[in-house]
């Protein structure tokens, strides 16, 4: 398409027209770099007049300068999923420590209740009365007949 619009500039005749563009009024400082839309440059070159080496250099610079916006939109897009990414990737976060908290609490209440459990187990195996009230005796399952009835300590 560059090459279709380029075409009628290289028949007519060539003259330059940078000079003029330095005696404007207004215009930036040299040293400072001058931006301006692609758009804006394809206009302001289409009106100008090169010499074919001046042409060549002119679609060059131009199909570069649409590669690098090109590459800066894509970049402008990737910085873009990436600040989403690093949000939902922090939120992530709160919700795996927040997670890990109350696994940790109830792992904890477990290991407590595992502890009393074993307490009262040892207990309640040895001979007398349990700490925390009466002590219940039962005939032993495994005997059999009157004289197998051995009584058995049985925590409540």
């Amino acid at each position: 398409m560059v090459q279709s619009q380029e075409a009628p500039k290289q028949e007519t005749p060539t003259k330059k027209s940078g000079s003029k563009r330095k005696g404007e009024p207004g215009t930036p400082d040299c040293d400072s770099p001058l931006f301006l839309p692609y758009k804006t440059i394809i206009s302001i070159v289409g009106s100008m007049v090169f010499n074919e080496r001046e042409a060549r250099l002119v679609r060059s610079s131009l199909r570069r300068l649409g590669l690098l916006e090109d590459k800066e939109k894509l970049l402008a897009t990737e910085q873009e999923d990436a600040a989403v990414a690093k949000s939902k990737l922090r939120e992530l976060n709160k919700e795996v420590a927040s997670e890990t908290a109350i696994a940790a609490a109830g792992e904890a209440k477990v290991k407590k209740r595992l502890v009393a459990r074993e307490q009262e187990s040892q207990r309640c195996q040895l001979p007398g009365p349990c700490e925390g009230g009466a002590a219940a005796v039962e005939p032993d399952p495994d005997s059999s007949g009157a004289a197998g009835k051995r009584p058995r300590h049985v925590c409540h």
